[in-house]
């Protein structure tokens, strides 16, 4: 699993609900929780680091200028077309300085996780217990189950 899918699965996870799951199975899912939390929080820590050390001198200047055209509307700012590209320019390449600069860690490969996984009987319960969309179970039983189909 990247560091990118890990982050993912453990929101999804941490979310669900565990209510027609039998004791030790909702147990095999907090322990795996735990696993998948730690690299979870450190890359989202990452991210936001990353996010903070990459604004420019005038972050705060462009972000006040995108409330105030978002709360004008595109008809009723005053900023000029060059204005407006400059603004999304802005965003724009910061964005992609953000992106490039966690990159490496989203990729990094976490295939050591050591975390007993679900039967899938068990897993069977777990979605039951929730609303998932068919991608996001397909998904999950890679991450969750002990044979996925």
């Amino acid at each position: 699993m990247k560091t990118l899918e890990v982050a993912s699965a453990y929101k999804t996870i941490n979310a669900a609900k565990l209510t027609k799951m039998d004791g030790s199975d909702k147990f095999k899912v907090i322990k795996m929780m735990r696993v998948l939390k730690t690299i979870a929080t450190a890359f989202d820590e990452f991210v936001k680091d990353a996010q903070e050390k990459l604004k420019g001198d005038d972050f705060d200047d462009m972000a006040k200028k995108v409330q105030h055209w978002q709360q004008v509307g595109d008809k009723a700012c005053e900023y000029t077309t060059e204005e407006r590209i400059a603004i999304n320019k802005y965003f724009a390449d910061y964005n992609k300085a953000v992106e490039d600069c966690v990159k490496e860690e989203a990729e990094k490969d976490n295939s050591e996780l050591n975390y007993e996984r679900l039967s899938a009987d068990a897993f069977e319960k777990f979605v039951a217990s929730n609303d998932f969309d068919v991608k996001t179970i397909l998904e999950l039983e890679d991450y969750m189950c002990t044979t996925s189909n």
